[in-house]
């Protein structure tokens, strides 16, 4: 909660700038007729101001004409950037859909990835009869 100085500095503050209502200027200037700390405070706010209005401003380096254009140029600059950037976005998006697609072309055509279903052969094996002939045992003595 703000002390009953902060509220007259507040109030003191908006009636320097004119923007304080009819009520507000009115508890203002009577507090200037009856406060002395009031009236000092209301003197050094407005010799403050006439200080911050006398101060010296630098001279401008550069010209209006020519900061515009410095401006301009930046967010030209900037604009060109960001569109680099978007197409560059565009291309890598284009190139991940196409591997997107080639791999599921290339996944088709392969055997092992081929979506249809084999049923597999029954296995057989030759006991009596090997398909394959096998080396003779070893003798031994």
């Amino acid at each position: 909660m703000t002390s009953n100085r902060e509220n007259q500095f507040l109030l003191l503050s908006l009636y320097l700038d004119d923007a304080a209502s009819p009520e507000e200027r009115q508890k203002v200037e009577t507090w200037l007729r009856q406060d002395a700390r009031f009236r000092a405070c209301y003197a050094q706010q407005v010799a403050l101001r006439h200080k911050l209005r006398e101060l010296p401003t630098p001279p401008s380096q550069i010209a209006p004409e020519a900061f515009i254009d410095q401006v301009l140029q930046t967010m030209d600059r900037r604009s060109q950037r960001r569109k680099i950037w978007g197409m560059g976005a565009l291309c890598a998006g284009a190139v991940a859909i196409i591997g997107a697609v080639l791999s599921v072309v290339n996944a088709e055509r392969s055997p092992q990835f081929s979506a249809a279903v084999h049923t597999p052969e029954p296995l057989l094996i030759a006991m009596e009869r090997p398909v394959v002939p096998l080396p003779k045992a070893l003798k031994q003595p």
